[in-house]
């Protein structure tokens, strides 16, 4: 969140950067940078553009990549439930995004009365943007906390009766590429797609 809304380093939230960073941090190639992939492809279609708030995709998997490296989760079976589970909080930081967009406003208007006056600004535009940042990361660092915790409670409870599901990673991955190939808005590859998808199938 610090990333996309106080510092504008796009590159840092993007699951890809987050994975190589656990990677070297940890040791863990597995599942840090086959998850990063399918985050990836699966949130390829979001452009940002506009007023446009763009789900943030480095969320959900960063907490699934903590869950994981917790649970002891390397496996695509284990993964594949919480991996659906957690999908839907990428929309948790642009919600949040929102919410403090409509908060500055009052202090966007007195900015620009306050410029717009014969009198001093007094920092008041220095103050305005610490204020900004400072309720993105502590804002952003408490919800993480707090929405982690409640995952964590979910499947620390018996995860293994959870998620009877029997899938591998290209499955995972023919699944994150409808993401991919929604952003080519070209008929024809969704067909092939879809054979593609039944191709795998069968030869399963």
């Amino acid at each position: 969140m610090v990333a996309r809304g106080a510092c504008n380093f796009g590159f840092v939230e993007r699951p890809i950067f987050i994975g190589f960073a656990w990677w070297l941090c940890t040791g863990e190639l597995v599942p840090a940078l086959p998850l990063a992939l399918f985050f990836e492809l699966f949130w390829l279609d979001s452009i940002p553009t506009g007023s446009y708030i763009p789900p943030m995709p480095g969320f959900p998997y960063l907490i699934l990549l903590t869950l994981s490296s917790v649970m002891g989760w390397t496996e695509p079976t284990a993964l594949a439930f919480p991996l659906a589970v957690t999908m839907p909080l990428a929309y948790v930081i642009p919600f949040l995004e929102h919410r403090q967009r409509n908060l500055q406003k009052n202090a966007s208007t007195k900015l620009i009365t306050l410029a717009e006056g014969p009198g001093p600004l007094n920092n008041f535009p220095g103050r305005l943007i610490a204020r900004s940042f400072l309720q993105q990361a502590g804002g952003g660092l408490l919800v993480f906390l707090l929405v982690y915790a409640v995952v964590y409670f979910i499947f620390s409870l018996d995860h293994d009766k959870l998620i009877p599901l029997d899938v591998d990673w290209p499955i995972l991955y023919a699944i994150a590429a409808i993401g991919a190939l929604l952003s080519l808005r070209i008929k024809r590859a969704y067909s092939v797609f879809v054979l593609c998808m039944a191709a795998l199938l069968l030869l399963r």
